[in-house]
């Protein structure tokens, strides 16, 4: 399959430089290979935190905590979250995924980490860049 994507980059923009970066990676032909469908139940919640799921804290939610909730927490209802879908959980793929996300700081001391989610077939975070410029204008 012949598939030309167009770029959204900025021309002559340098994507090294200090800032925010907000990043999606993508698996081939959007395969569903990072979560499966829990067939023995469990709270089945995508998000971050606990027990196999991503990020900082809570069980199993997107956001930063809460209980099997989208968002910032609360009761399980539409506007803070709840349960949608059946249950699914992180796979042994998403799992490794999700290790090698937190491995990047480790690799480069001018990376920070900041919020990230893993979907079933594909992932978003942002990487925080921060260079210190020498008395001599370079890069450190």
């Amino acid at each position: 399959m012949d598939f030309h994507r167009r770029s959204i980059r900025l021309k002559g923009f340098d994507y090294s430089s200090n800032g925010l970066y907000f990043v999606t990676v993508d698996l081939e032909d959007k395969r569903n290979w990072l979560w499966e469908i829990d067939d023995n139940s469990g709270d089945g919640n995508i998000g971050k935190g606990g027990n196999g799921n991503i990020g900082k804290g809570g069980n199993g939610n997107i956001g930063k905590g809460g209980n099997g909730n989208i968002g910032k927490g609360g009761d399980e209802n539409e506007e803070k979250g709840g349960h949608i879908g059946p249950p699914v959980h992180m796979n042994e793929i998403g799992k490794m995924m999700d290790y090698w996300w937190g491995e990047i700081k480790c690799h480069f001391q001018n990376v920070e980490l900041d919020e990230y989610v893993i979907m079933p077939n594909h992932m978003h975070g942002i990487i925080i860049i921060k260079w210190e410029i020498s008395s001599n204008g370079l890069k450190q």
